[in-house]
């Protein structure tokens, strides 16, 4: 998958090689520790399920946090390119980054991005799937706030990405607060993307739409 798009990457043919350099890079893990795990999916290996996705599992547990970025189309860059785009059946949408909007000389100013929420290999509903681990990852591992939990469990067998598996199945199945917390970020999700640049600037820059942005009402998925 990675000497297909050309990265840096390629000398390692499987993603449980990946796993495995990773993890003698982090063999003693600290609070500090980061991995990124970009999420797309061009190849015979592609997996919604990012924490068993070909020896992920054998990795992650040995690091503080992981963060699931979407793939992002970057100008200039050979991902971006017509051909590539057509190579892998790329479909994408717009969404305003992150915290980077606001009013700069009187003007409402949003930087958007372009990202891929389908490829040959990876559906959308794969794709709000992977938002779902990000979700977990986020609101359960960041911060280092339950390593205590986890270090624990590993001591019984437990892998930090099994643990990932099973809280977002019993955030799924749940009931009340639990699972109208998923329904609202899938909706979130759905609701950031926009078929064009133009769109997306042209719906934020309303006033009311540009308040509910500022007051946190439509970004808490970006």
């Amino acid at each position: 998958m990675a000497k297909r798009l050309a990265r840096e990457s390629a000398t390692y043919t499987t993603n449980e090689q990946i796993a495995r350099k990773v993890y003698r890079a982090f063999k003693t893990p600290s609070d500090n520790d980061r991995t990124g795990i970009l999420v797309f999916g061009t190849g015979p290996t592609s997996n919604p399920n990012l924490a068993q996705q070909g020896g992920l599992s054998f990795a992650t547990f040995a690091l503080g946090q992981v963060t699931n970025f979407q793939l992002m189309m970057l100008k200039g860059s050979e991902l971006e390119t017509v051909a590539t785009r057509e190579q892998f059946h790329f479909e994408t949408r717009f969404r305003v980054l992150p915290k980077n909007f606001g009013i700069y000389g009187d003007e409402k100013v949003f930087d958007i991005e372009e990202i891929v929420i389908s490829t040959d290999t990876m559906s959308f509903e794969d794709y709000i799937q992977c938002r779902k681990y990000a979700l977990v990852s986020v609101g359960f591992w960041h911060n280092n706030d339950l390593d205590d939990a986890l270090d624990f469990a590993l001591k019984l067998g437990v892998k930090r990405s099994q643990w990932l598996d099973q809280t977002l199945l019993a955030l799924e199945n749940s009931t009340g607060e639990a699972r109208a917390y998923v329904d609202n970020f899938v909706h979130l999700t759905k609701a950031e993307l926009f078929p064009t640049r133009e769109a997306c600037s042209e719906f934020y820059s309303n006033e009311d739409n540009f308040k509910r942005l500022l007051a946190g009402e439509r970004r808490d998925a970006l």
